[in-house]
């Protein structure tokens, strides 16, 4: 069973389409909650677009980060239950742990930023 750190980014990659990197990045800085958006200068793509990277937030997104931009009003936003940052290894312990408990095998965090895809594109 996912803990509330772990829900809360999983939520945020479903309901935003973002890469998980993107999200475990985000400061409050980066986060505009009136127009529902987050801005990140460093991203995965910016070396090569050289523009920055706009994630649109949901309203139910906007509520998440409302507490998290309170919280945290430094550093990242997202953080483990024990208040470390996310990184690569940890997002993909956690999702290791809640796929083998849920049954799912072959769920990938990343899965989520293909769903909101499809979903996208289902509408």
């Amino acid at each position: 069973r996912a803990n509330v750190a772990h829900r809360t980014l999983l939520r945020l990659l479903y309901l935003t389409g973002a890469r998980p990197s993107e999200l475990s990045r985000a400061t409050a800085a980066d986060v505009d909650l009136k127009n529902g958006l987050i801005s990140l200068a460093a991203h995965k793509t910016a070396d090569k677009t050289g523009d920055v990277r706009r994630i649109y937030l949901p309203d139910e997104a906007v509520e998440l980060l409302k507490p998290l931009v309170k919280r945290h009003p430094s550093g990242p936003l997202l953080r483990t239950l024990h208040g470390k940052p996310w990184h690569a290894a940890s997002v993909y312990q956690a999702m290791r742990k809640l796929r083998k408990s849920a049954g799912v095998p072959h769920a990938v965090t990343y899965g989520l930023r293909h769903t909101f895809a499809h979903n996208a594109l289902s509408k």
